[in-house]
């Protein structure tokens, strides 16, 4: 199991247990839909789809696009990611913002992927520091 850090927020890492850091669960946010274009001719579908075969190839360390991935150092040998899952951002942050708050997407999520190129990365990444967690 695991237990809260203490209330004076120092960390004593012998004595705290973590939970499970070999697996990263990463949130994918961008925009899937756009009044202007047919969804089937938006790139977010495209990304989303590289983002789940990126995925695929760390976890089964196949080279083949990214060399490193073949080549991780031992110490990396038992990390995992798993794809949490894919959120429209709707290419505006409140909504964004409500469904990672309201959803408790941050107890689902170590990681959030996006937004790129858009008003919501900023109050998205604002948000997700508060439960510390980064956001590229």
């Amino acid at each position: 199991g695991t237990s809260t850090p203490p209330s004076d927020g120092i960390i004593d890492t012998q004595s705290w247990e973590r939970p499970n850091v070999n697996v990263v669960r990463m949130g994918f946010f961008t925009q899937f839909t756009d009044a202007k274009l047919d969804p089937a001719d938006w790139p977010a579908f495209e990304h989303a789809t590289v983002a789940a075969l990126a995925v695929d190839a760390f976890n089964s360390r196949d080279g083949t696009i990214v060399d490193e991935f073949a080549h991780l150092d031992a110490s990396c040998k038992d990390v995992r990611i798993e794809l949490a899952g894919f959120w429209n951002t709707l290419r505006s942050p409140i909504p964004t913002v409500n469904t990672f708050l309201l959803d408790d997407l941050h107890e689902d999520i170590d990681i959030i992927v996006g937004a790129p190129k858009s008003a919501v990365t900023i109050p998205l990444s604002m948000v997700g520091s508060i439960f510390h967690e980064p956001t590229i």
